[in-house]
């Protein structure tokens, strides 16, 4: 079959390919998901003109440093729900045409420098559901062309300065589910188109002054659930921000600050602003809006009553300006 184009072998008990395809040289697309394969094996050296190659769902523990040599032609790469914990040096560096590589649902723990080296067209990388610790510094030199990043649910515990750069075209940066507790200040410096930033459920307790300072582009932030509370300035660098999430958060209340029987302590504590541009801060903005809205509406517990009943009270008082609103 010289000229075969596309090959399925899903839902096998495959525990090896050597010997299946090392002479079908005109192969492009290659599925072998949900096999026994435990290793990668040689032949898919011959198969040079592999733009598609899924392996998804077998048992694969390790990626050697020739595991890809010759497939120089590979678009999109699928080693998602195996058992890979190690990726040596130079593993992708010959996977020149690369755009898509999923390494979802396996067991990274470290990822050396270099480890993406080559990757130089790279658009999708998801790494979702490993048990990754830590980025070495400069992990993401060379993929100055990935559009979107999937790191959610991994054991990544402080976002340091400077974590990102390299990834200047990045649009889509997912790190929900991880224990980060710590941003640094200026943690996302590089990521200047970065549109949409999910952090939700990291037990962050601190946002560090100027964490978000180049986040110029982002119009969407998402930081449910986790344990920090609002401070001046925390939003700052965020001109473009259009949608935030701060549900499941612990805000303090006026009763944290007096123990005094006013209408008032149960509104959420409102840190005073100086300065207009503080004034006009998220942050600030937002406290101040919800403490205005009436009783029955604050009390609601669920997000999707909040925002049907929230919306039925705007509309039918239509306000026209904020200071309207106010007063």
């Amino acid at each position: 079959m010289p000229n075969l184009k596309t090959l399925n072998l899903d839902k096998n008990k495959l525990s090896s390919i050597d010997g299946l395809i090392c002479n079908l040289t005109s192969l492009e697309n290659l599925s072998v998901k949900y096999n026994r394969l435990t290793t990668l094996g040689s032949c898919l050296k011959s198969n040079r003109n592999l733009k598609n190659l899924a392996l998804s769902d077998n048992g694969i523990n390790s990626i050697t440093t020739d595991a890809f040599d010759n497939l120089t032609s590979l678009q999109i790469l699928d080693l998602d729900h195996n058992n890979i914990s190690i990726i040596e040096k130079g593993a992708f560096d010959k996977l020149i045409s690369l755009e898509t590589l999923i390494l979802q649902y396996n067991r990274l723990v470290n990822l050396e420098d270099g480890t993406f080296d080559g990757l130089t067209r790279l658009q999708h990388l998801f790494l979702a559901h490993n048990q990754i610790k830590s980025f070495e510094p400069g992990i993401f030199r060379n993929l100055t062309n990935v559009l979107d990043i999937s790191f959610h649910n991994n054991s990544i515990s402080s976002l340091k300065t400077g974590t990102f750069r390299g990834l200047e075209s990045v649009m889509v940066l997912e790190l929900d589910l991880m224990f980060i507790k710590v941003i640094e200040s200026r943690a996302f410096a590089g990521l200047r188109r970065l549109r949409f930033l999910g952090l939700c459920n990291c037990s962050i307790t601190e946002i560090r002054p100027n964490a978000f300072d180049d986040l110029t582009s982002t119009v969407l932030l998402y930081l449910d659930a986790n344990q920090f509370q609002l401070v001046p300035d925390m939003f700052m660098g965020l001109n473009k921000l259009t949608h935030i999430r701060l549900m499941h958060n612990t805000f303090e209340t006026n009763e944290t600050y007096h123990n005094h029987d006013t209408r008032q302590r149960q509104d959420l504590h409102l840190v005073f602003r100086k300065c207009k541009i503080g004034q006009c801060s998220p942050n600030y903005y937002g406290v101040k809006i919800f403490n205005h809205l009436p009783a029955h509406l604050k009390n609601i517990c669920t997000l999707p009553k909040f925002k049907k009943e929230l919306r039925v009270f705007l509309l039918d008082r239509s306000h026209y300006s904020l200071d309207e609103f106010f007063n």
